[in-house]
């Protein structure tokens, strides 16, 4: 989504913040999709810098349910934007 706007960053932090500004709070996605990246963003953070932090299957299936939700809103989101040229109003 960042790079229809020819945003690029080096942080994943950086990334996620510019998508929540532009995109959620401007309506064109729903709260809920900020927090599915947030909190990805969140449990990576943990298996990179806890040393003991362990990902239980649950938590992995949610996971993986999460990102194909965001993967579908995105692509509906393209689909709608590139067939009309307008914004959405969820």
């Amino acid at each position: 989504m960042n790079v229809l706007d020819n945003f690029d960053a080096s942080k994943h932090s950086s990334v996620i913040a510019h998508f929540n500004q532009f995109y959620v709070h401007k309506g064109e996605f729903e709260r809920g999709i900020y927090k599915i990246i947030d909190s990805a963003y969140r449990i990576r953070e943990k298996c990179d810098y806890s040393e003991f932090f362990i990902a239980s299957k649950a938590d992995s299936e949610l996971q993986l349910k999460n990102a194909k939700d965001f993967v579908n809103s995105v692509e509906d989101y393209l689909n709608y934007k590139f067939s009309d040229g307008s914004s959405r109003e969820n």
